[in-house]
């Protein structure tokens, strides 16, 4: 993961950060003495995963926007079943918005309130899932908003 914060400035301070999660390998047998197969790459085994964000804050309040990316795979959950005519499944992306506010009611205390993917994306259609057609991966709850308040004690 990277991030970076500007410096405060009386208008506030402007942060980024990103993570990034790629795997090199998977592998796993089928059975009991057989051999390792690789599954990178399958159904729900994509080879990266990425949050991207950028932060605004001014005093107590702030503002944040989340980029998630998933990367694609083969529709198939057995490489035994990998074919020339095996379908991709592209790599799915959705933006969050969240606005939080600290020090609400006491010190520590966190109330913010967003909307999950702000642009409503509806997860690959699949064939191999076994998961009402959409790989479980990939959120089908579409957009969203929530709220959230913490208090510590």
């Amino acid at each position: 993961g990277l991030s970076y914060r500007l410096e405060p400035s009386p208008w506030g301070r402007l942060s980024f950060e990103n993570q990034i999660s790629y795997y090199s390998k998977y592998t796993k047998a089928q059975a009991p003495g057989t051999p390792q197969l690789s599954y990178l790459g399958l159904m729900d085994q994509p080879r990266y995963r990425n949050v991207f964000n950028v932060t605004y804050d001014y005093g107590s309040m702030s503002v944040t926007t989340f980029i998630r990316t998933m990367g694609g795979f083969l529709d198939t959950q057995e490489p035994t079943e990998v074919t020339a005519t095996t379908t991709s499944v592209p790599s799915f992306t959705t933006m969050d918005l969240q606005f939080g506010y600290a020090d609400l009611v006491s010190k520590g205390s966190k109330f913010s309130m967003g909307v999950k993917n702000v642009l409503n994306r509806k997860p690959a259609q699949t064939d191999n899932d076994n998961n009402a057609g959409f790989p479980t991966s990939q959120s089908a709850l579409g957009r969203f908003a929530y709220v959230n308040f913490s208090v510590p004690f």
